[in-house]
């Protein structure tokens, strides 16, 4: 996986590729990709953003996130993904701070649901944005 991302870095450098490693063990906790056109839609859109993770459909039997919003033809647009291990406030507030250090923009609303190691990292990383959940 983490060659992956260096291919990714060097095919497009103004990419967003990083690896969270276990220091002690040195096994993957999380990874994180955007691309620049990700980039360029989310500092366009990212009004809102819906934050959602979802639990062992890939190979890798790790959560999919997936940050994503809507354009003006009402079409959703992905902002960045990633997997992660655990969905605990440690890896959400790495996934949502390479986020907004590569965006550079705060949404104004973040639409997630109760999960509350995801509601923590919202509130510590974009504290100006409204939070809402969904049902």
């Amino acid at each position: 996986m983490h060659q992956l991302i260096l291919n990714l870095k060097q095919k497009f450098p103004d990419c967003l590729g990083e690896v969270l490693k276990d220091e002690e063990t040195g096994k993957l906790k999380a990874i994180i990709y955007a691309t620049p056109t990700m980039k360029s839609l989310a500092r366009k859109y990212m009004d809102l953003l819906v934050i959602d993770t979802t639990f062992g459909t890939n190979h890798f039997r790790m959560k999919h996130w997936t940050m994503c919003g809507k354009n003006n033809e009402n079409k959703t647009i992905i902002f960045a993904e990633g997997l992660a291990t655990h969905e605990n406030i440690e890896q959400f507030s790495w996934f949502l701070l390479k986020v907004k250090d590569y965006i550079q923009r705060d949404p104004e609303f973040i639409l997630t649901d109760a999960d509350p190691a995801l509601i923590s990292s919202v509130e510590i990383v974009y504290p100006n944005s409204n939070l809402k959940l969904c049902g």
